[in-house]
Protein backbone atom coordinates (compact mmCIF):
# COMPACT_ATOMS: atom_id res chain seq x y z
CA UNK A 1 0.00 0.00 0.00
CA UNK A 2 1.26 3.13 -0.85
CA UNK A 3 0.42 6.16 0.76
CA UNK A 4 1.53 10.17 0.60
CA UNK A 5 2.32 12.21 3.43
CA UNK A 6 3.64 16.13 3.98
CA UNK A 7 6.06 16.97 6.99
CA UNK A 8 6.53 20.73 7.20
CA UNK A 9 5.12 20.76 3.71
CA UNK A 10 7.72 18.43 1.97
CA UNK A 11 5.76 15.24 0.57
CA UNK A 12 6.57 11.88 1.93
CA UNK A 13 6.06 8.60 -0.06
CA UNK A 14 5.49 5.92 2.51
CA UNK A 15 4.75 1.61 0.85
CA UNK A 16 3.77 -0.16 3.90
CA UNK A 17 3.81 -4.00 2.82
CA UNK A 18 2.88 -7.18 5.13
CA UNK A 19 5.37 -10.74 4.57
CA UNK A 20 5.30 -14.24 4.56
CA UNK A 21 5.24 -14.10 8.24
CA UNK A 22 2.68 -11.74 8.53
CA UNK A 23 4.75 -8.60 9.97
CA UNK A 24 4.43 -5.04 8.36
CA UNK A 25 7.59 -3.49 7.23
CA UNK A 26 7.67 0.30 5.74
CA UNK A 27 9.85 1.98 3.06
CA UNK A 28 9.87 5.57 2.27
CA UNK A 29 11.25 7.73 -0.42
CA UNK A 30 11.40 11.49 -0.32
CA UNK A 31 10.73 13.39 -3.71
CA UNK A 32 12.39 16.26 -3.17
CA UNK A 33 16.01 13.90 -2.20
CA UNK A 34 15.58 12.50 -5.58
CA UNK A 35 18.53 12.86 -8.19
CA UNK A 36 18.24 12.60 -11.84
CA UNK A 37 14.83 10.92 -11.98
CA UNK A 38 16.12 8.06 -9.89
CA UNK A 39 14.08 7.36 -6.52
CA UNK A 40 15.56 6.30 -3.39
CA UNK A 41 13.25 3.87 -0.66
CA UNK A 42 14.89 3.97 2.21
CA UNK A 43 13.82 1.04 4.54
CA UNK A 44 12.63 1.63 8.48
CA UNK A 45 15.68 1.06 10.40
CA UNK A 46 13.17 -0.49 12.93
CA UNK A 47 12.34 -3.38 10.79
CA UNK A 48 9.18 -5.27 11.48
CA UNK A 49 6.05 -4.10 13.04
CA UNK A 50 2.91 -6.07 14.30
CA UNK A 51 0.39 -3.81 12.76
CA UNK A 52 -0.23 -1.74 9.40
CA UNK A 53 -0.02 1.34 11.26
CA UNK A 54 2.66 0.91 13.52
CA UNK A 55 4.96 -0.43 10.53
CA UNK A 56 3.58 3.37 8.83
CA UNK A 57 4.40 5.44 12.19
CA UNK A 58 7.53 4.00 12.00
CA UNK A 59 8.46 4.71 8.33
CA UNK A 60 7.12 8.12 8.76
CA UNK A 61 9.19 9.11 11.70
CA UNK A 62 12.04 7.51 9.97
CA UNK A 63 11.88 9.95 7.23
CA UNK A 64 11.00 12.90 9.40
CA UNK A 65 14.55 12.20 10.89
CA UNK A 66 16.23 11.96 7.63
CA UNK A 67 14.90 15.59 6.79
CA UNK A 68 16.39 16.91 10.00
CA UNK A 69 19.95 15.69 8.78
CA UNK A 70 20.10 12.26 10.21
CA UNK A 71 20.19 9.08 8.04
CA UNK A 72 18.70 5.82 8.60
CA UNK A 73 20.90 2.88 7.88
CA UNK A 74 19.47 0.56 5.53
CA UNK A 75 18.94 2.40 1.94
CA UNK A 76 18.45 0.46 -1.58
CA UNK A 77 17.73 2.01 -4.48
CA UNK A 78 13.93 1.10 -5.96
Amino acid sequence: MTETCYSKGIKIILVVDQNVRGKWTCQFAIPRFAASGTQTLYQCPSGEHPTETQARTAGFASAKMMLRGMHPINDRQG
